[in-house]
C-alpha cells in the first residue's frame, strides 16, 4: 500500500504545472520519438515469501518450512514513446530485475526408531529469482521547453523465475537425538510462470541538448500469480513492485 501512495504523489507533482504547459509545447524538443535507458532498483510488495510443505522422512511427515527475502532487487529499464499528439503518446519498455538472496530453512525431521518425536534443524540456502516484464503505456504528455513529463498507465506482461525449497538434506547420527542431528542443506528447483498485471508511473525528461537529455522514472508495477514447485509446495507471488530509476533520454 505504501508503495502505492508513493507512486501516486510522484503522479500528482506535474498537475501544477499543467496550466503553464499547455502553451509551451514541445518547442525545444526535436522530433516525435523517444528512447529511454534507466538503471536503478524495485522493492516488492511481499517483501518475503514463505513456503510451507512436508516430505516424507522415516516414515512419517517432516514438515519445511522457507523464508525468502524478495524485498529488493536490482532493475535495467528500457523503453521508448511516440507522440500521437503535442500532449498524448504510446509508450513501450522492457525491464529486466534480478536479485539473490538466501532462504531461512527449518525442518522437524522424525525419529528413526520412535513416532512423534521430531528433532528441529534449521540453516539457509542460496536462492535466486528474476523478472522480465514488458510495460504498453497510454501516456498523457506535460511537455516544457526544457522540461518533459509523461504519466503513464496501461497493462504488464511478465516472466518471473524463482527459486524455490524442494527438500532439506541432513546428517543423522546414532542415538538419533536432537544433538546428533545437523543441516547440510535445502535443494531448490526454478519455478516459471507468466503473469499479466498493470502499471501507473511518470517519466521525468531534462532537456541537455535539442536531442540529449536526463531522465528519472517512478513505476509502480504488479502482477500476482502461485508458483508450484511440486504437490503441496506451492506459494502466492506478487510480480513488479515499485521502480525507481534514471538514465538518458534520447529525442529525434
Amino acid at each position: 500500500m505504501r508503495a502505492v501512495v508513493v507512486c501516486l504523489a510522484l503522479l500528482a507533482v506535474p498537475a501544477s504545472a499543467l496550466a503553464q504547459a499547455r502553451g509551451a509545447a514541445a518547442a525545444g524538443w526535436n522530433g516525435p520519438y523517444r528512447i529511454s535507458v534507466n538503471v536503478g532498483a524495485q522493492a516488492s510488495t511481499d517483501g518475503t515469501l514463505s513456503q510451507s510443505f512436508s516430505t516424507i522422512q522415516y516414515a512419517e511427515p517432516a514438515p519445511i518450512t522457507a523464508s525468502i527475502d524478495a524485498r529488493r532487487a536490482m532493475l535495467v529499464d528500457i523503453g521508448g514513446s511516440y507522440k500521437i499528439r503535442p500532449q498524448f503518446a504510446i509508450a513501450y519498455a522492457f525491464t529486466a530485475s534480478t536479485h539473490d538472496t538466501s532462504a531461512a530453512v527449518t525442518a522437524q525431521v522424525p525419529h528413526p526408531f520412535f513416532l512423534n518425536q521430531p528433532r528441529t534443524i534449521s540453516g539457509s540456502t542460496p536462492v535466486s529469482g528474476s523478472a522480465r516484464a514488458q510495460h504498453i503505456s497510454a501516456a498523457y504528455v506535460v511537455p516544457r521547453r526544457s522540461i518533459e513529463v509523461m504519466l503513464l498507465g496501461g497493462p504488464s506482461f511478465f516472466a518471473v523465475r524463482q527459486s524455490l525449497v524442494t527438500d532439506i538434506r541432513f546428517k543423522d547420527v546414532y542415538p538419533y537425538d536432537q544433538a546428533n542431528i545437523s543441516f547440510i542443506d535445502a535443494p531448490t528447483t526454478v519455478v516459471e510462470q507468466n503473469v499479466v498485471g498493470f502499471h501507473v508511473g511518470a517519466d521525468v525528461a531534462f532537456k541537455l541538448s535539442a536531442n540529449v537529455g536526463a531522465g528519472v522514472l517512478a513505476r509502480f508495477a504488479r502482477g500476482s500469480a502461485t508458483l508450484d514447485a511440486g504437490s503441496g509446495n506451492s506459494v502466492r507471488f506478487t510480480a513488479g513492485g515499485l521502480q525507481i530509476g534514471g538514465g538518458v533520454r534520447l529525442a529525434f
